[in-house]
């Protein structure tokens, strides 16, 4: 099932025959299962969608010499990162820009790393607050896992994928809206590891920026939720055992 096309009649006809001849299923998380027919289920397990953190490098620097090594003057940051021209600007790397084309507050910047950031994103950018460092590619996942790191939470209006497993890792609450978001968006738990505003509610998305940014004790509380929460209900254990289960449910 294609999650940002639910409702195409053609797609899930596609998708179901395939559910029928396929020996396995296997889910991203146990919220999919209302799209598989009751003839199938069966053959599910779920291998909840996770990124390999265990190979994530350990950053020794801290928070302000990574900010001083990258040339960044503000002194708490909301964090963008991902492909922002895929799926129709699914991400809304527009709304964060807006939403800091608001903020007067020079402490307070949006930074954002990825591809696809055009002409018109750099024409609505405000550049007293908002920086974009390019797209990183890095095999260590050094530079990324820097940018993390110095980072205060993480601005992602739209799709959130598993760049939220990635903040989460450390210890960045997550920030988004309500709409065509992916199976990784039922880890975010309003209230204890980030936000979730209205669809296309800028308004509120800047409060809630603000408010983390104005209350440092609550921030740390949603992140070390936030990394709780990845280590508890995704980690790449589960994720193994969720692929190891249906090979042998298979085999019984």
């Amino acid at each position: 099932m294609n999650l940002d096309d639910p409702n195409n009649h053609i797609r899930r006809i596609l998708f179901h025959h395939a559910h029928n001849l396929a020996n396995g299923i296997i889910l991203y998380s146990e919220h999919e299962l209302p799209f598989i027919q009751q003839k199938n289920r069966k053959k599910i397990t779920v291998a909840n969608n996770t990124l390999n953190y265990l190979d994530f490098p350990d950053i020794d620097e801290t928070k302000e010499m990574i900010k001083q090594e990258l040339n960044i003057r503000f002194k708490k940051i909301a964090l963008f990162t991902g492909r922002m021209d895929v799926g129709g600007g699914r991400k809304k790397v527009d709304h964060a820009i807006r939403l800091f084309r608001q903020l007067d507050n020079p402490d307070y910047g949006l930074v954002i790393v990825g591809s696809g950031f055009n002409h018109d994103h750099q024409k609505i950018m405000n550049h007293k607050n908002t920086v974009y460092l390019g797209e990183i590619h890095d095999i260590s996942n050094i530079l990324i896992s820097k940018i993390f790191k110095m980072s205060d939470l993480f601005l992602m209006p739209g799709h959130v994928g598993l760049g939220l497993n990635q903040a989460f890792y450390w210890k960045l609450p997550v920030l988004t809206e309500e709409g065509g978001q992916p199976p990784e968006i039922h880890y975010l738990v309003n209230g204890r590891n980030g936000y979730i505003v209205g669809d296309n509610d800028i308004g509120a998305l800047k409060e809630k920026v603000i408010y983390l940014f104005d209350h440092d004790q609550e921030r740390e509380r949603l992140g070390r939720n936030a990394k709780e929460d990845l280590l508890k209900k995704a980690s790449i254990e589960n994720m193994f055992d969720g692929f190891l289960s249906n090979i042998e449910l298979r085999m019984k």
